[in-house]
Parts: structure tokens; sequence; C-alpha cells
């Protein structure tokens, strides 16, 4: 435990004559948590006043395990100062259990690593052009092969990051070089720098964000936080027969006699004697424009499932003849053998 307490007793800072209440409950506290105070090796005050080189004080505290007062070498970091009135603390504690860190993998929209990989996955698919599946085998196969495709290309083009509490939209390589580099220098120059990438992300970001929304989807309302508390709907009770149905046997009885009321009338099939015969035929196999026509009613912001793909992606890759061909064939194929792939 560490920080800027604020507080001052001769239990730390020589110069302050008295040990008064809040440091002793301060310590009682550490205490109870099975802390201690660990001086720092090199003593000295932790706040030097950049108005005042006279007014120094340690306030600054880190408190550690008993067991590990001595090995924690709490040292004051001088050099680390930068432009503030504290100086940083630093010490080294063992860590019982490691927090594993979560990481996860992203494509940046509309960046050349995503065309890549769009790319890449209608390469891969072309190896399929002209294979149409008869067997539950060839069906599996052919379902394998795109799986495979796909998850190759998002291996390649995809890059890893590591998800924390601070993660932001429009965070950038730059953002991340200008970072490290600040906190391996600690200049005000790298500050400066820092500060002029987080904000050219900022405007570049938001500016596209704002761009899509006044142009493609058209939804201004896209732009506000809906943070305000939203009315319920007006509701009524179910009625059934004019009565309203407020108990769970009402709810069931009004079900069952809406949709089964005429189970137990007869039924005359004889009016579908005079309807001719007509000979079986084969299931008509899917074309384009049906493939077309439900990718065009599938949203393109729509989040990507397990396999990453999104609907845009989907678009960019069935849009080429060549590849929507493969699909209605894999389609056709699972209509012919009755199976349908463990992929999906």
């Amino acid at each position: 435990m560490g920080g800027d307490f604020n507080c001052h007793s001769r239990e730390w800072d020589p110069d302050v004559p008295h040990h008064r209440t809040v440091p002793i409950l301060l310590l009682e506290t550490a205490a109870s948590l099975g802390l201690e105070y660990a001086r720092p090796s090199n003593s000295g005050p932790t706040y030097v006043s950049r108005a005042n080189a006279n007014t120094r004080s340690v306030i600054d505290l880190v408190f550690v395990e008993t067991s590990e007062t001595l090995s924690a070498g709490v040292q004051r970091e001088t050099d680390r100062q930068g432009q503030s009135d504290h100086i940083p603390l630093s010490a080294t504690i063992q860590l019982r259990h490691m927090v594993p860190k979560i990481k996860g993998r992203t494509l940046k929209p509309f960046s050349d690593e995503e065309k890549e990989f769009v790319a890449d996955i209608v390469l891969d698919m072309g190896d399929l052009l002209n294979y149409h599946p008869t067997s539950v085998n060839e069906v599996e196969f052919m379902t394998s092969a795109i799986a495979d495709a796909f998850s190759t290309a998002w291996l390649k083009h995809s890059s890893e990051y590591t998800v924390g509490p601070n993660s932001k939209e429009y965070w950038n390589n730059e953002c991340t070089r200008t970072l490290e580099e600040y906190r391996r220098v600690m200049s005000v120059e790298n500050h400066k720098a820092f500060r002029s990438a987080v904000k050219a992300a900022k405007r570049t970001f938001f500016d596209e964000r704002i761009e899509e929304i006044a142009t493609t989807n058209k939804r201004p309302w896209d732009l506000m936080d809906w943070v305000k508390e939203r009315k319920n709907p007006p509701c009524e009770a179910i009625q059934f027969n004019g009565q309203p149905c407020h108990e769970l046997n009402d709810l069931w009885d009004a079900l069952h006699n809406t949709y089964n009321a005429a189970s137990d009338r007869p039924v005359d099939l004889s009016m579908l004697d005079d309807l001719p015969d007509e000979p079986e035929r084969q299931w008509p196999e899917f074309s384009l424009l049906e493939l077309r026509q439900a990718l065009d009613a599938c949203s393109s912001r729509s989040a990507p499932g397990p396999d990453h793909i999104t609907w845009r992606h989907l678009k960019q890759i069935l849009a080429l003849p060549e590849c929507a061909g493969i699909i209605t064939a894999l389609a056709d194929g699972c209509i012919a053998t009755g199976h349908w792939p463990k992929h999906f």
C-alpha cells in the first residue's frame, strides 16, 4: 500500500516533533491489513515544494508485509521526479498470485491489414472453385477448408492486444510509441509529444465516426449517450373472453384455448381430392440473387461472432461471383445430403 497520505509524524519524518491521532490511526489500519511502514534506504523528504525549496516533508509512504520490510528495498527515485513536487518511491514486492493478463486479437476496420485479410480469404477459397459436394464427408471437407481459410487469415493479419480498464477505441500505434518513449525518458518534450499523438488520434477517430454517421447510416442519435432513465412502456393485462388474466393459471387457459380451440373439431380432407397430383421435383439450387438479398438485409455494423467475421467482411468477399458460387455450392450440398456441418 502506498501513496501520498499527506500525514505528518515523527515516525517517518525526523523534522516533525509530534505523533498525533491521524498517523496513529494510519499505522493501526495498516497493521490490521498485515502491513508495516517501510522506510526508504536513501532517507530524505518525499515532497519538495517548487515554489519554496525550503518547504520539505515526508508525506509519501509505502507499507508492505511485515516479512518484506527489508527485502522490499524502498527507495526515493529522485531522478524520476520530473516536474512534480513529489519524489516517486519504488519498492520490490513478491506477488503471491500472478493475475493473468487478458489478451485478445483485433483487426482495425478499413485498415490495410483488413484489406489483406479479405484478399487472403479470397485467395484460399479459390482452391474450392468448381467443387460441388455430394456426400456428408465432402460437405464437411468443404466447410473445414472455408473455416481454415478464415482462421489462417485472421491469425496472420490480426494483432494482439491486452484488455484493460482504460482501453480506448481511438488508441493507435503512434499513441503506444510516444507513451513508451515518454515512460523511458520522462521529459517534458516527450510528454508533449504523447499528448499531441493522443489528441491527433482522437481527432481522426471522431472525425471518421461523425462522417460515417452523417453520410452512411444517418443516425445523429449515435453521437450522444443515452444515459437518462427511460420510462417503462405502458402495458395492460392480457384479456381472454373479456376478463383480465392476473394469475398464471388464467394465462395458461388463455394460451391453451386460443391455440388449441380447433383441436377436437373434425377436418374434412375431401376438398384435397379435386387437386391434381403433381410430380415430385428437385429442390431448386440457391442463386446468387438469393445470397446477395440475404446479405443486403444484414447490418454491416453488427458485432462479429466467435469466428471474428462480420457481415461487412462477407459482403466484400461474396461480392466476387467466384466466392459467392462456392458458398451456394456448399448450401446446395447441405440440402442434397440433408447434413448440417459441424462447424456451423
